[in-house]
This record gives C-alpha cells, sequence and structure tokens, in this order.
C-alpha cells in the first residue's frame, strides 16, 4: 500500500508541477489576466468548469485555446446562438450507418474536446442548455445509441451580458 501510495503521490505532484508551469507560460504571454488564468487552471486540476462574463475581446477564446494546447487537447469553440443545433455542438448524424439501420452520430466538436469554450451563453435556446449542462457537468452526451463518456477536462461557458431577469428566463 504504501509503495502504490508514493507513486500516485509522485504523479500527482508531477501532475501539478505541469499545470503550474502551463499557467506561468499563459501568464507571460496573457497580461493583466492572473486571476482569469489562475480560476482556470483550478477547474482544471478539479474536473470542474468555469463562467467568466466579460467584454468581448478580453482574450478568453486565447486563454481556453492556450490551455487546451498546454494539456495537449483538443479546443471546441462555438458562439451560441439561438439556430445553434445539436449537430453543431456533438457531430451530425452518420449516414452510413443510418442507411444500415442503426442510429449514430459522427462524434465531433464538443463530443471530441478536452476544453471547449461556448460563448454567448444567454444566446442559447433551452434546448442546448440542456445539453450543455449534460456535457459539462456530467462529461457524457446521451444517445438514442446510449451515453458516450466526453473527454472534456474544463468547459468554459462565457457571455457579453447577463440575461434579463423575467420569468421567461427563471429556470
Amino acid at each position: 500500500y504504501k509503495g502504490s501510495h508514493q507513486i500516485a503521490l509522485s504523479i500527482a505532484r508531477g501532475f501539478i508541477d505541469r499545470v503550474r508551469h502551463l499557467g506561468e507560460e499563459i501568464a507571460d504571454q496573457l497580461v493583466g489576466m492572473d486571476e482569469e488564468i489562475e480560476l482556470v487552471l483550478i477547474a482544471l486540476l478539479a474536473g470542474e468548469n468555469i463562467f467568466f462574463l466579460s467584454l468581448p475581446g478580453a482574450a478568453k477564446t486565447t486563454l481556453s485555446r492556450m490551455v487546451a494546447q498546454g494539456v495537449d487537447g483538443r479546443l471546441f469553440r462555438i458562439n451560441l446562438n439561438p439556430d445553434v443545433s445539436r449537430n453543431d455542438l456533438f457531430g451530425a448524424l452518420d449516414p452510413s450507418a443510418l442507411r444500415e439501420g442503426r442510429w449514430a452520430r459522427k462524434l465531433s466538436g464538443l463530443a471530441t474536446a478536452s476544453v471547449a469554450i461556448t460563448d454567448e451563453l444567454f444566446k442559447a435556446s433551452g434546448s442546448v442548455l440542456n445539453m450543455l449542462l449534460e456535457a459539462y457537468e456530467e462529461h457524457t452526451l446521451s444517445e438514442p445509441d446510449g451515453v458516450h463518456r466526453l473527454p472534456l477536462l474544463v468547459g468554459i461557458a462565457a457571455s457579453n451580458e447577463l440575461v434579463n431577469a423575467t420569468p421567461q428566463n427563471a429556470a
């Protein structure tokens, strides 16, 4: 037990050191964003998500891209609007599978990303917000052919404006 505990501790320390180094590299390039960088890296370490409310051009996407590169991962980025669909987020249906009488999706986008940024969060439809909730919180995609595990390490949601506080927006 003691030997395996020491190995696990060594691996954890190595990972934390790599994340710390990644933060330093990003901070050298994104001046004045120390707090945002730290928050994203804490979310990465915890396997959680983060929400940014900020002005356009605040380097949220650049930060997301740098984190994805730093973990040798894949970035998914989308600006949400009422027309964004499940296919836009997770990939289109697989026509060859449908011809064979099977239901399957050609997984892409958020379904294959390790870091995702969904911008303009409050402009998405209710159904897209529900899909994002499952993807970000459960790291899964529920489909008729089964539940797919997503490789998402950190989800970043962002908006330039707060949602209006009306009964229609209550959830």
